[in-house]
């Protein structure tokens, strides 16, 4: 019998079967690779999160001046809430801290000849903060940035007087947490003033409040 030589199939690459793919292999490495990149995102964040803090305090009522245009006297506040003041920041590391905050600081009401004015004035701040740990729960701090002052005069008749001033802002205080995670604060803190042709305001506080580090 003849010796019959078969010649090898041309290759025409990987046969297919049922299951596997080259292009399902290539979708599993980039969701694996997406979930890495998504995961190390995420705690990135938490990192950053776990770094910030907020606050909120109440105030004393700082000092107003009020002069009453129909009788040239200063007068002083029949009514006056007290101040708000909520703020956050981000702990650098376990001295810094960068901070910014919004204070509510006057809203009042003066009894004059024409009938009843209204104020109100505010500051936003930008600051830095340093603290010292005196013990493990027990620390001081010093703040120091700038503040924009507000002032608002509403008077009788409808007539407003608007001013605003960009002032240095300092601040010292005391904390003493409770938890990891809650601390009370006292301070005293100077955000500085504002005036109008007939008012003016001092914007400096003793303040007590909560801090919450996340």
């Amino acid at each position: 019998m003849a010796h019959v030589q078969r010649l090898p199939r041309p290759y025409t690459g990987a046969a297919w079967r049922p299951g596997w793919s080259g292009c399902g292999r290539h979708e599993r490495t980039s969701m694996k690779y997406s979930h890495l990149v998504i995961l190390a995102a995420a705690l990135h964040v938490s990192s950053a999160f776990a770094q910030a803090y907020g606050g909120i305090a109440i105030g004393s009522r700082g000092t107003q001046h009020w002069r009453d245009p129909a009788t040239g006297l200063d007068l002083s506040p029949a009514e006056r809430e007290w101040p708000i003041v909520g703020y956050g920041g981000y702990r650098i590391d376990d001295r810094w801290a960068v901070e910014a905050g919004y204070a509510r600081l006057t809203d009042s009401e003066y009894a004059t000849a024409a009938g009843t004015t209204f104020a109100e004035s505010s500051a936003a701040y930008v600051a830095a903060r340093q603290r010292w740990a005196i013990t493990d729960t027990l620390g001081w701090y010093v703040k120091a940035g700038v503040a924009r002052n507000t002032l608002r005069i509403e008077q009788p008749g409808g007539s407003v007087e608007k001013a605003h001033k960009v002032r240095p802002m300092a601040a010292l205080g005391m904390d003493y947490r409770f938890t990891p995670n809650v601390a009370a604060t006292a301070e005293v803190v100077g955000y500085g003033r504002v005036k109008t042709r007939n008012a003016q305001v001092t914007h400096t506080t003793v303040q007590l409040g909560l801090r919450f580090d996340f």
